[in-house]
């Protein structure tokens, strides 16, 4: 016979999105790390976005004629291919130092370095392609200490789990891949319509005849080829995509690393965090010193660490504590909360619908020099708008299920756990 499944207590109720993002989001050391993160990439999107008219339009002197297309598309790929080849190489000095050094240190010195390879583009490389390469192939080498971003976030899961006594590896790391995907959507597309504004000028179009002789299938025949030819930029525009490729991304990276350096939770913290998490693994009631806080932690106690009891407490991890603190002091019905997250919702939804239409109502505009950014940036605010909402409806959802416990039957336990 089929061996029967095993038998044992039954796992208690997972925490809903809304709790674990609250969780998140409350960390300072974690907004620390997610601003160094949108620093980081922001640094490295533009770098791509832009890094093809720089080459277009600074290194490769552009003189109106057919191949000069062409030739960009060599230096950027020949370019990108040695920033591949150096991070690839550098990867394991990156290592060595965090060795010899420490990961704190290596991780600071990691983002220094990028500022500083960054900072190397701003030289005058107007047909001084050679040149260029080089600095390519050193600023590549700063990908090579990207592993540092994952350790380091790892070290503050850890640290979270001493808070909490569980782990949320899951909701760290949707949230750090999260804030590339949002960074991108604004460095890929709002650079471009702010030099579209500026007054870059179009590539010229040029349309030949096509041959038919020259294509064995009449049906494959096209009546002409059409190719964008570059065209000299004015030199306003030419120092806007010198400072969107190489002068933002190396103040970007200067912020980011003043952000890195307040960052809290530090590598020799490690020893103490991993004994603090055996400890409340032994004896959750067990008392351990927080090394960043130096407050002494105590997990739940153990009547609403499970049941319906631990429910509760997941429905109001999904609030700030300000929010809870309020409801301590007044009435506790959760009725301030209801109002708070229902006009929340509705002003988010208003906006989305408001951006959304004007998507659509200025989507003409992207052929206009001097308005074409607005529905570029309409476009990005209402995916955020979206996302953001969503996370609204969850709170909500939570707080309208607060406020039927707290008037119902239940209401004493509600008040027990709230304070």
């Amino acid at each position: 016979p089929a061996p029967s499944a095993p038998t044992g207590p039954a796992a208690p109720p997972a925490a809903p999105l809304a709790a674990n993002f609250t969780r998140v989001m409350s960390t300072r050391a974690f907004r620390l790390l997610a601003a160094s993160y949108c620093l980081d990439y922001a640094a490295l999107m533009l770098i791509g976005a832009v890094g093809p008219f720089f080459v277009q339009y600074h290194v490769v002197q552009v003189t109106g004629a057919p191949g000069d297309a062409d030739r960009a598309t060599f230096v950027v790929g020949v370019a990108f291919a040695l920033s591949m080849v150096g991070a690839i190489a550098s990867a394991p000095a990156w290592m060595a130092l965090t060795r010899r050094k420490g990961k704190r240190f290596a991780w600071l010195a990691y983002n220094l370095y990028n500022g500083a390879s960054n900072a190397l583009l701003l030289a005058d490389l107007e047909g001084r392609e050679e040149l260029f390469y080089a600095l390519f192939l050193l600023n590549g080498m700063a990908f090579g200490g990207q592993f540092l971003i994952d350790s380091v976030l790892s070290d503050l899961v850890d640290y979270d789990e001493l808070r909490h006594g569980d782990r949320i590896e899951g909701a760290f790391g949707t949230m750090g891949t999260l804030v590339p995907k949002v960074v991108s959507a604004f460095t890929s597309a709002v650079p471009l319509a702010i030099l579209h504004a500026a007054g870059f000028v179009q590539p010229r179009t040029l349309c030949v005849a096509a041959d038919p002789a020259a294509v064995p299938d009449p049906a494959e025949v096209v009546s002409q080829a059409c190719v964008g030819i570059p065209q000299p930029q004015p030199p306003h525009v030419v120092w806007l995509i010198r400072g969107l490729a190489a002068g933002v991304p190396t103040l970007a990276c200067l912020l980011s690393f003043a952000l890195k350096w307040r960052f809290p939770v530090h590598p020799e913290m490690s020893p103490q965090i991993l004994a603090g998490i055996a400890a409340h693994r032994a004896d959750p009631a067990a008392p351990v010193s927080d090394p960043v806080t130096g407050e002494t932690l105590r997990l739940l106690e153990p009547e609403m660490a499970s049941g319906d009891s631990l429910r509760i407490v997941h429905l109001l991890a999904s609030f700030p504590r300000r929010a809870l603190r309020r409801e301590v002091e007044g009435a506790g019905d959760f009725s301030r909360l209801r109002l708070t997250m229902g006009l929340c919702s509705a002003a988010l939804g208003a906006a989305m619908v408001v951006a959304g239409a004007g998507v659509g109502l200025t989507f003409d505009w992207l052929d206009r020099p001097d308005r074409s950014w607005v529905p570029t940036v309409l476009c990005v605010l209402t995916g955020l708008l979206l996302t953001v909402l969503a996370m609204i409806a969850f709170r909500a959802s939570a707080a309208n299920r607060l406020h039927e416990l707290a008037t119902g039957p239940r209401r004493a336990e509600v008040r027990r756990v709230l304070e």
